[in-house]
């Protein structure tokens, strides 16, 4: 399933390039802080079978690529760089910035977007990866399938915003070329 949703993601992409949406804002200002990280996103995005782009989509649109933490690692809507809620079991003793938290929220991720696939077979790939990504935020059990389908509601506007940031960040080192070529160092 997660290869074919590589393919999906691609024209997903393409799609809302072309998109008029005013929540694409400045990920830009994330890109050096997301280089650091580059290692940890790529091992993790490898490790759970997400797209690392992604990660670092969801990286930049939760926690500013971390700028949004406080000093204690926790955000407006959970714990790390990947906005890990307690809803989804945040383990705190991994750093707010470490390999293991990225890895626990891509892992989270991908089981999410199992879920919607198994909750709702009969919707289209495509919302069923846009489920994913909104169950990340909201939770499996809070979306209905118009949630999944209505792109003009409120809780789209945060996957629109999850896959332009997503698209960008392909472009700037974190596509699976580029992560094919990174040594994941033992941390």
């Amino acid at each position: 399933m997660m290869s074919s949703c590589f393919s999906v993601l691609s024209l997903l992409l393409l799609v809302l390039v072309f998109c008029n949406g005013d929540s694409f804002q400045n990920p830009k200002d994330d890109v050096d802080e997301l280089l650091k990280l580059r290692s940890s996103i790529c091992y993790a995005a490898e490790k759970a079978g997400v797209p690392s782009a992604l990660l670092a989509g969801i990286i930049s649109r939760v926690s500013g690529a971390g700028r949004m933490l406080n000093e204690n690692g926790y955000g407006q809507h959970g714990y790390g760089v990947m906005q890990i809620a307690e809803k989804h079991g945040a383990d705190t003793k991994f750093g707010p910035f470490s390999r293991d938290h990225i890895l626990q929220g891509a892992q989270i991720l991908h089981d999410l977007m199992h879920s919607i696939h198994e909750k709702h077979p009969g919707i289209m790939m495509d919302q069923q990866f846009r489920g994913g990504i909104l169950a990340y935020r909201v939770g499996v059990e809070n979306l209905r399938p118009p949630d999944l389908i209505h792109s003009d509601m409120p809780e789209q506007q945060y996957a629109n915003d999850v896959l332009r940031r997503t698209s960008f960040f392909e472009q700037q080192g974190f596509g699976r070329k580029e992560c094919t070529n990174i040594q994941h160092e033992d941390l």
